[in-house]
C-alpha cells in the first residue's frame, strides 16, 4: 500500500506521467473490451461492404478488401501486440534477474564464465536469433514469445549483477552470512528485492522493444500467422 501511495503521489505531481498512464490504461482497456462488445466479429466479412471509408455504415475505421471491420481488427491487433510484448518482457526480466543474481552472488569463476556467455549472447543480433527460432518452431504466438524471451535479457542480467556485487558487501548481507544463511537464500530474500527499481525500469524498456521486434517479424512474413495478425499490419 505504501508503494501505491508513493506512485499515486508521484503521478499527481507529474502531469505528463499522469496523462501517459491514463492513455496506456485506456488503450489496454479498449484492446480487451472493444473486440468483446462490438457487433462485428474479427473474422466476419461482407463483400458488399468492402473498402468502405471511415465512419460509414457503422464502421468507424471503414472496412478492408473483404468487408471486414477495421476498428475491431485494429483493437484485436493491439491486444495481440500487448500480450506478446508484455509476456516476452516479463520472461526476459525473470531470466536476466536470476542470471545476474547468480553470477553476482557466487562471483569468481562462476561470475566470469556466466558473464562471458552473456557477452556472446549480447554480441549476436537479436533479430538473427528470433528469426531462426521462429523458423524452427513456426509462426504462432508461443513461438514468437519464446523467441523474443531469449533476447534482451542480457541488459537486465548486467544491471542485477552490478547491483548484487554492491549489495553483497553491505552490512545486512554480511550479517545474514554470519547467521549461516545460504547464498541462494541471501540472493532471493535480501539482494533481488533491492534490485527491483532498476529491473522495473528495464522492463518498461523491453516491452516496446518486444512489440517492435514482433512487428518486424510480421513485416518479414515470419511472425504471427495471418489469421492473428497483430497491430503493425493494420
Amino acid at each position: 500500500m505504501l508503494f501505491l501511495k508513493r506512485v499515486a503521489f508521484g503521478l499527481s505531481k507529474n502531469k505528463a506521467a499522469l496523462a501517459c498512464t491514463i492513455f496506456i490504461i485506456v488503450v489496454v482497456l479498449a484492446a480487451v473490451v472493444v473486440p468483446m462488445v462490438s457487433r462485428y466479429d474479427y473474422y466476419s466479412h461482407d463483400m458488399d461492404k468492402k473498402f468502405l471509408p471511415p465512419f460509414t455504415g457503422g464502421h468507424w475505421f471503414g472496412t478492408d478488401e473483404f468487408g471486414r471491420d477495421l476498428f475491431v481488427r485494429v483493437w484485436y491487433g493491439v491486444r495481440i501486440s500487448l500480450a506478446v510484448g508484455v509476456l516476452a518482457a516479463l520472461i526476459q526480466m525473470l531470466i536476466g534477474t536470476l542470471y545476474g543474481g547468480v553470477a553476482g552472488i557466487f562471483g569468481g569463476l562462476v561470475d566470469e564464465v556466466m558473464m562471458r556467455f552473456a557477452d556472446v549472447m549480447y554480441s549476436v543480433p537479436n533479430l538473427v536469433i528470433v528469426v531462426l527460432i521462429t523458423l524452427l518452431l513456426g509462426n504462432n504466438e508461443l513461438s514468437v514469445i519464446f523467441a523474443l524471451s531469449l533476447t534482451d535479457w542480457t541488459t537486465a542480467a548486467r544491471v542485477v549483477r552490478g547491483q548484487t556485487l554492491v549489495l553483497k558487501e553491505m552490512e545486512f548481507v554480511q550479517a545474514a552470512k554470519v547467521l549461516g544463511a545460504k547464498r541462494t537464500k541471501i540472493m532471493l530474500k535480501h539482494i533481488l528485492p533491492n534490485c527491483s527499481g532498476p529491473v522495473l525500469v528495464n522492463l518498461t524498456i523491453n516491452i516496446p522493444s518486444a512489440i517492435f521486434a514482433e512487428s518486424t517479424l510480421s513485416f518479414l512474413g515470419i511472425g504471427i500467422k495471418p489469421l492473428l495478425q497483430a497491430l503493425e499490419l493494420w
